[in-house]
């Protein structure tokens, strides 16, 4: 969902794409040009004034922190879900979780890239939502990766989809 959106951002930017939401651009001032293109990318096309600009850079590193605050709600509603504490949603989805019972074990190796989702997310955090920033790029490995292993293995062990270690 919204992860993948920001992991797909500078991608989709760099064939003159973008599908960041227009309100959410509009509400924190940021322009489209500010998302798709790095600084470096701007100074070497001769914008060094928008390169430069610490105004345009924070509205469109606003709007990138927006995204991924809304991608970080939602992997809490799923891990609120795995964990059978539907407390994050509102009454009526609740009350249908309530009817169609907990999640059964074999459906939660459906969340699996949750796990990567959060390395993205707090590594995105760590850069200051600067979506460009050469730590996002490649997707991060250092540092989670060992954990994110462990993670994904105890996961899947717990599912069922592997023996235990």
């Amino acid at each position: 969902g919204m992860c993948t959106l920001l992991r797909g951002t500078a991608y989709h930017a760099s064939r003159e794409r973008l599908y960041i939401p227009q309100d959410v651009m509009a509400r924190h001032g940021a322009r489209a040009r500010s998302i798709m293109s790095s600084p470096a990318e701007q100074r070497e096309a001769g914008q060094v004034a928008a390169a430069d600009d610490p105004v345009r850079r924070a509205a469109a590193q606003a709007v990138i922190r927006e995204m991924a605050e809304i991608a970080e709600h939602h992997l809490a509603v799923a891990a609120d879900l795995c964990a059978g504490r539907p407390s994050a949603l509102d009454d009526v989805a609740r009350e249908t979780l309530a009817d169609a019972g907990p999640i059964p074990t074999e459906g939660k190796a459906a969340f699996l890239p949750a796990l990567r989702a959060r390395v993205f997310l707090e590594t995105l955090k760590r850069c200051e939502y600067d979506i460009h920033h050469p730590d996002l790029w490649p997707i991060p490995k250092e540092g989670g990766s060992e954990l994110l292993g462990f993670q994904l293995r105890l996961v899947a062990a717990r599912t069922g989809l592997v023996t235990a270690f």
